[in-house]
């Protein structure tokens, strides 16, 4: 059976664990974990070209806009989005005002979850212009190298201000593009 998943990350890991450990194979289950951006997965899985894809982002987002689909398992209980910059000037949440925000694809659930941050900071929806740059990896070599000199939203399990993953993150890259968090 065919699984699509977007980026690898932290929330895939426990299928991952399965398959390596032999969990579903144990249950007769023949797993192939295909990368695929959920750009393309969630409208293969509309069409029926694949019966499962973990891109919930862009599955929640095509049940918002009417398609039939349903979430029948997670393995978060709350998104860890974070807000990173490579822009020494942006030092709190009123400065980006105007900035562009690099999102997977445009009417995700980071654009969203960046509607709703910026409205529980008292700034509205269209405070900021986004970018749909594609998969984690894109958005941070854009960073890496210049090319994204604003912000980027990225999703992970636990969120920056709970995990040491930031730190990590930053240390693996150059000095001069250097991500960091923006405190809320």
């Amino acid at each position: 059976m065919k699984v699509f998943y977007p980026a690898l990350s932290a929330s895939i890991a426990p299928l991952m664990i399965a398959i390596d450990k032999g969990y579903y194979a144990a249950e007769g289950l023949d797993i192939e974990m295909i990368k695929v951006g959920g750009g393309v997965s969630t409208p293969a899985l509309i069409a029926g070209e694949v019966p499962y894809t973990t891109s919930s982002g862009s599955a929640i987002s095509a049940i918002i806009g009417g398609a039939p689909l349903k979430v029948i398992y997670t393995t978060e209980d709350r998104p860890g989005y974070e807000l990173w910059t490579v822009s020494p000037d942006i030092k709190s949440v009123n400065d980006i005002k105007g900035k562009a925000v690099a999102i997977q694809t445009r009417g995700d659930t980071n654009e969203i979850a960046m509607s709703i941050f910026l409205k529980s900071h008292g700034l509205p929806a269209n405070a900021v212009s986004y970018l749909a740059s594609g998969s984690e990896e894109n958005k941070l070599a854009a960073m890496q190298s210049g090319a994204l000199t604003r912000l980027q939203q990225r999703c992970s399990a636990g969120g920056c201000a709970r995990s040491s993953r930031c730190s990590a993150a930053a240390a693996r890259t150059s000095s001069t593009t250097r991500p960091t968090s923006v405190p809320a």
